[in-house]
């Protein structure tokens, strides 16, 4: 993923043509639990059917901006700045061949350079956040949480591959098919387990 510096958009109302590409704000999170929102409209008549998708800010988020979006409102504290998704995985890769005699023994995998801690916000599976199992303890707070595996980052519901309430501890697995990864709650870490 890689940002544009120039840029930035800070909180406010405008229109999205020329299209803006996918945004994500900086890589410091916001400092407070509820440090915005962010609105997809149809149109600025301020009519509140003209909203296709919101959010609440908490943590890194990414939303990606369609061209037939008429505009995109946020507001509090925080600068989105665009940036390129990279391309999906490509799919698996046919098994080869055995080799009439023994080959030689393979390079060890690469190891992973991605985070391998999650607090709140939006991952990018893949470029943020690595497939494979997260676990945390919960949260001791009377408020709980929630993981979201994602299909896209358009914020409309129909991207919502699965999404589990998390109060105590719990498990849940990212697959490399995901498209991104969302983690709500105040408190409440992610880590990786395998």
């Amino acid at each position: 993923m890689t940002a544009d510096p120039a840029a930035t958009h800070p909180a406010g109302l405008g229109p999205t043509h020329p299209p803006l590409p996918p945004v994500l704000p900086p890589s410091q999170g916001p400092t407070t639990q509820d440090d915005g929102q962010w609105a997809r409209l149809s149109n600025t008549t301020g009519d509140p059917t003209a909203v296709i998708a919101h959010g609440v800010v908490n943590g890194p988020t990414t939303v990606t901006i369609l061209p037939t979006d008429a505009a995109f409102q946020t507001t509090g504290d925080v600068v989105w700045v665009k940036v390129q998704i990279p391309a999906p995985a490509p799919g698996p890769t046919p098994a080869p061949q055995p080799a009439p005699k023994p080959a030689p023994q393979a390079e060890p995998a690469p190891v992973s350079t991605l985070p391998t801690t999650f607090d709140e916000g939006t991952y990018l599976v893949g470029s943020q956040i690595a497939p494979g199992t997260y676990q945390t303890p919960g949260t001791t707070t009377e408020f709980g949480g929630a993981w979201y595996r994602l299909s896209g980052t358009t914020g409309d519901y129909s991207e919502i591959i699965a999404i589990e309430s998390v109060k105590g501890p719990a498990t849940m697995t990212v697959l490399p098919t995901d498209h991104a990864v969302k983690f709500v709650g105040a408190g409440i870490t992610w880590t990786k387990i395998s």
